[in-house]
């Protein structure tokens, strides 16, 4: 239950409250305002998750370059399985995660956006509409 008061005023007055933007319009500002307030709220959200969805595959990457690219890997026998099942795991997070067709891809841009960044490593890694470049891995 709530008590709202209703305010008599005189012609004067309320041609002045009418200019002013009166009550009617202060009400309609904090409406607003607390619109607004849950729009940023549910946008901060939004960006949590997609930082958590870049992480892991962030951490993807880093597992798949050490997996396939490095030389003395293939040497080193007993870190195969740990780095597996690393990599394993960052995968079943990754398909838990909402807004995606249950793919990766990894796709050659060419186009670094550093010019100091070597053209041929320029990947970037794409999850729904989450994507990962060596601009975020810098980050």
């Amino acid at each position: 239950m709530t008590d709202e008061k209703k305010i008599q005023l005189d012609k004067e007055a309320e041609a002045l409250f009418a200019q002013l933007g009166g009550t009617e319009s202060w009400l309609e500002t904090r409406k607003d305002l607390v619109v607004a307030d849950r729009l940023a709220q549910s946008l901060i959200e939004e960006q949590k998750r997609f930082d958590t969805v870049r992480v892991q595959l962030m951490q993807m990457t880093c597992l798949l370059s050490r997996y396939l690219g490095d030389e003395g890997f293939a040497h080193r026998r007993a870190d195969e399985p740990r780095v597996f099942q690393s990599l394993a795991q960052v995968l079943g997070r990754l398909a838990k995660s909402a807004g995606h067709l249950g793919s990766v891809i990894i796709r050659y841009r060419g186009t670094p956006t550093d010019p100091d960044f070597p053209e041929k490593y320029d990947y970037e890694i794409v999850i729904g509409n989450t994507i990962v470049d060596a601009a975020t891995m810098v980050l």
